[in-house]
Parts: C-alpha cells; structure tokens; sequence
C-alpha cells in the first residue's frame, strides 16, 4: 500500500514538473508584442527608380534580398528627421551581424536645396550606409503619391528660407519586397530592433 501511495505521489509529482516545463516553453516562446504598425495585409511595395548621391540609378526592387527600412525627409529639417536617423542608426547597431543587410533608404522632400553632396554628407552622420535618394520635383510627386506621403513647403525664418511639412513614418519592407510595418518617430530604438525581430525574424 504504502509503495502505490509512493508511486502515485512520485507520478503526481513528475506531471506537476512537466506541466511546469512546458508552461515554461510557451512562456519563453511566445511571440514578442509589436510597438510598430502593423500592415494588414503584405503587400508588394511599388517599385520606383531614383537617382542617388553618386549620380546612379536605384530601384526599390534591384533591394530584393535585404530589408529595406524607406523614410522621406530634408537635410534642414530641425528634429524629426535627425531623431528618425540616430534610431533607425541604433536599432541597426542593436542586432549586430543580423542587421548588416538592412538598407535604410532616405528620399529627400526637399530636391531644391538638398543636392547629392549635401544628402551624401548628412547622411554619414548616422551610418555611412545609408543610401540617400534625390527625385526630381515631378518624381517626388509620384512616389510620394504612391506611397501616402504628405509633404508642404511652409514659411520658416529668413535665414532658413523655408520648412517642409512631411509625413514622418518609415516603412518597413520586407526581403521579398512587402510592405510589413510602419516605425514612428516616437519609437525607441529598443523598440525598433525588437520589431525587427519578431516580424523579419532579425
């Protein structure tokens, strides 16, 4: 008697460890929440050609293989812009080897003062690797269209001439050139990179 009694604690105690174990698994393994956007559906971002600050052709799909991260903005731009780069830089350096393939592309709302050197050198401050884009007025109309940005020159100071009022959100593009999630400026870095993580598998 007292050895059935041994063996069904030993056996209560073994399914309790087991329980707990897999309790353990699926706590540790569950998926990460999402500070970002995410797009309801995963669609195929429209292709584009612009000319970066060498002077070359780049489409969105030549890109096809790596995540690309698309944000608009201006080199004069007093804050949105330099904070959106010192995250998107961070988030990058946060996954280490994992994000060497990561393309940040900037396509510049303000083609009129933001020459290839000019967004060449702005661009270097955050990551060498960034690769900035210069439409023409006409192509920034179209992409812009395309992609729901919203961009307005406005008054600004004398010495600055004037601002351009834009849409702050990055895309997040996928490798196999779809559309996943949107950053905002307000994000942490932290926050950046764990989305990365958990929706790109970074």
């Amino acid at each position: 008697m007292k050895r059935l009694v041994l063996l069904s604690v030993a056996s209560t105690l073994i399914f309790a460890a087991v329980v707990t174990a897999a309790v353990a698994v699926m706590l540790t393994t569950r998926p990460k929440p999402v500070t970002a956007s995410l797009m309801a559906n995963a669609l195929p971002a429209a292709d584009f050609s612009l000319r970066d600050t060498e002077g070359r052709s780049v489409t969105l799909s030549s890109l096809r293989g790596k995540p690309v991260l698309l944000t608009f903005g201006y080199t004069s731009c007093p804050d949105v812009c330099p904070v959106t780069l010192v995250k998107l830089a961070q988030a990058k350096a946060q996954l280490g080897p994992r994000g060497k393939d990561l393309q940040v592309l900037f396509i510049t709302v303000d083609p009129d003062r933001d020459r290839p050197d000019v967004v060449r050198s702005y661009l270097a401050q955050y990551d060498p690797a960034f690769l900035g884009l210069i439409p023409t007025p006409e192509e920034l109309e179209e992409v812009a269209k395309t992609y729901h940005v919203v961009y307005e020159k406005q008054p600004g100071s004398e010495a600055a001439g004037y601002t351009m009022a834009h849409t702050a959100a990055t895309l997040v593009i996928d490798r196999e050139g779809r559309v996943r999630m949107l950053f905002w400026p307000e994000m942490s870095p932290d926050e950046m990179a764990s989305d990365l993580q958990t929706v790109l598998g970074l």
